[in-house]
């Protein structure tokens, strides 16, 4: 993730895992309105890329408007799992 931070330096990238291990150092939890104005405190100017699972995009598309988040700032990129596990993840 350096990377991108190196080759983007307005890009403001924040990893957050909901179920994390142990050895986990970094954000925890389900990411919210409190957690974004936190990491995130001038978000109401940003250009906001949210992609994720449905939870998530509900999630946000209820709390970035409340936030002061332009519609026209916000971009979406829904993904899913269809649940059965493709032919490589099975065992041989």
């Amino acid at each position: 993730m350096a990377h991108w931070r190196d080759a983007i330096p307005k890009l403001d990238l924040h990893v957050v895992l909901s179920d994390p291990p142990s050895t986990w150092s970094g954000e925890a939890g389900r990411i919210d309105a409190d957690m974004l104005t936190r990491l995130v405190p001038d978000i109401f100017q940003a250009q906001v890329h949210v992609c994720g699972p449905e939870g998530l995009m509900d999630a946000m598309a209820e709390a970035l408007p409340t936030m002061g988040v332009p519609e026209s700032s916000i971009r979406t990129e829904k993904f899913s799992s269809s649940g059965t596990p493709s032919r490589a993840n099975e065992a041989a």
